[in-house]
Parts: C-alpha cells; sequence; structure tokens
C-alpha cells in the first residue's frame, strides 16, 4: 500500500503506491516526531502514523501541510495530538474548498466517509519557522521572490504551492545529506 524508505538517521520518506505517487515525510526525535503531509488515502495516512507511533515507539507531535490539497493534509484528522503547522493560504483552502471537496469526495467514495476537515492551528505569511527535532532544525520559509500580483489565480496557486512544496523538499534533503 505504501513504501517507506529511511532516507537518513531519524528520516523518513513515505510513498503511495495508489495515488499519484504522492509522497510523505517524517523527522524522528528522542521524544517525539514532526509529519510532512499526509497521504492520499486513511489507510495509508493510518499505516504511516502506525509505524511511527508504534515501530519507532514516539508520539507525532507536529504534522507540516505543504499545501492543501487532499492527498496533502485530509488526513489531519489521524493525528488528533498534533499540533498542524502551514501556511495561512493553506489553512484559508482547507476551510473553503477543501470542506466541499471532501463532501463530493465522500458521495463518491467510502473510503472517505470517516475523515473530516482539521485546520491548521499554527500558521504563517512570509517569514520562516523554525521546528527543533532532537539535534535537527526543520526550517520553513516563504518570500514572494517574484511578483505575482498580475498572474492569474489559478496560476498564482500553482506557483505559490510548487515553491512550497519545494522549499520544503530541499529542507529534507538538506539534513538528510548533513546527517551523513
Amino acid at each position: 500500500m505504501i513504501q517507506r524508505e529511511r532516507i537518513a538517521d531519524n528520516v523518513y520518506a513515505f510513498q503511495s503506491e495508489v495515488y499519484a505517487q504522492v509522497t510523505a515525510g517524517a523527522v524522528i526525535g528522542p521524544n517525539w516526531a514532526v509529519v510532512i503531509d499526509t497521504l492520499a488515502l486513511p489507510e495509508e495516512t493510518l499505516a504511516v502514523r502506525d509505524f511511527i507511533e508504534q515501530e519507532l515507539s514516539v508520539p507525532v507531535r507536529y504534522l507540516v501541510n505543504t499545501h492543501s490539497h487532499a492527498d496533502h493534509a485530509w488526513g489531519n484528522c489521524f493525528f488528533p495530538g498534533a499540533t498542524i503547522l502551514a501556511h495561512e493560504l493553506c489553512r484559508q483552502y482547507l476551510d473553503t474548498a477543501g470542506r466541499s471537496a471532501l463532501e463530493d469526495a465522500r458521495e463518491n467514495n467510502l473510503a472517505f466517509r470517516n475523515m473530516k476537515i482539521v485546520l491548521p492551528q499554527m500558521t504563517f505569511g512570509e517569514g520562516q519557522v523554525n521546528l527543533r527535532v532532537g539535534k535537527k532544525t526543520l526550517t520553513s520559509s516563504i518570500s514572494q521572490a517574484i511578483p505575482s500580483t498580475m498572474w492569474p489565480y489559478w496560476l498564482r496557486k500553482i506557483a505559490f504551492f510548487s515553491l512550497v512544496m519545494l522549499q520544503c523538499l530541499c529542507r529534507i534533503l538538506s539534513m538528510a545529506i548533513s546527517m551523513t
């Protein structure tokens, strides 16, 4: 159902085998973990959570949503004890488009019947957010490097979320390289 790969000490990647090869990640500290994104289907997200909490024996304290799409944020509901962190636009889109999209999905697929939208409790706009996980520091930063006010709405959205995802992945990879 999911592929799991340890990419560095205490850094894991999880990839869906069912839905578009979506990837989530986790950084494991001595007392708790940070999960980066959820996966598309409930059983995939539950497999990620169970691996971390049962096999690695640490709770998930933080969940980072890189963007609001179903395959990255609808699984928030399966981490009830975690603080969810995301950009303020991610929270806004989950609260509006995410809710209606989940209702539509429930009508067409019983797998989504137990899912609910859980909004991020911590949000940020521009700037930088740091999370200390054991001896590692995870950094997420957003900048408006390219003026995009003249772009069509859909292009701004795609560019913004692509930037967020790219920055998160670069941070994970740079952490993995520095730990080897």
